[in-house]
């Protein structure tokens, strides 16, 4: 854990071109463990190239902090488990092959609906700057939310001109969390659940952080006194809008 800021590097610097470089998802984010796990998603080969960067980078901090390194190690671990998985994957394939030519039988069909067999996928969704606080939600809550319905992996990659969200998980779950993030750009209207409703309010910008609070505890503290859900709508260039979602009663009281 104590070099985990030299892999991460200064404003997330290694960590971004460890993912560009290798394709693949790197999350290093989870720090409350030692040593830190950190998690690689995506193909095969970008996972490996992924591996071989952060070992590389590992060393070179181990190095500047004057400890020995482990990059013969790790060069050998990284070879030995390349040799396996190919090995691996021609045994399949050869399996595959075997049973195609043979009496028909479908290992392809029986690994398809084996657990664990549906391929990992990543999508991308584009939206303007000003939905980010949308997406994300007070104190995260609204990306969590994203998260728990859809079982993806859900990010937001926050730039000056755009917010990107990137989703990683099965087709299905990555399909789930854009439908998910599509309803929460709808304009503002009715939850749609039998026996609940949805209204809005215009406040002046200058009002936000009021209705806010520090950290999110006003509004926090609004809804657990209401009981309805209540968002900031902040799609809208020219004004503000104040969501309020729930039972009537609990919409009345917010």
């Amino acid at each position: 854990r104590d070099i985990i800021g030299r892999i991460i590097g200064k404003g997330g610097a290694t960590i971004k071109e460890i993912r560009e470089r290798s394709g693949a998802r790197v999350d290093a984010r989870d720090q409350t463990e030692d040593p830190v796990q950190v998690l690689i998603s995506g193909t095969r080969d970008a996972v490996e190239a992924a591996k071989a960067m952060l070992h590389e980078a590992a060393d070179m901090a181990r190095a500047a902090f004057g400890t020995p390194t482990r990059s013969a190690f790790v060069d050998d671990a990284v070879a030995r488990a390349r040799v396996q998985a190919e090995a691996a994957a021609a045994a399949v394939s050869a399996a595959v092959s075997a049973a195609a030519a043979g009496a028909g039988t479908s290992v392809a069909s029986s690994a398809a609906s084996s657990p664990g067999a549906c391929p990992s996928v990543e999508g991308v969704v584009d939206l303007p700057k000003h939905a980010t606080g949308k997406i994300i939600g007070t104190k995260g809550s609204q990306i969590a939310e994203i998260r728990s319905r859809s079982g993806a992996q859900v990010d937001v990659d926050k730039s000056a001109s755009s917010c990107r969200v990137r989703l990683v998980g099965t087709q299905q779950q990555v399909d789930n969390a854009r439908a998910i993030i599509a309803q929460l750009m709808l304009p503002v209207a009715g939850v749609g659940q039998e026996g609940t409703s949805g209204e809005y309010l215009e406040i002046p910008k200058g009002s936000v952080g009021r209705v806010i609070g520090a950290g999110g505890a006003r509004i926090q503290e609004l809804q657990e006194r209401s009981g309805a859900k209540i968002d900031i709508d902040r799609t809208q260039p020219d004004r503000i809008l104040v969501r309020f979602a729930g039972f009537p009663e609990n919409v009345a009281a917010a």
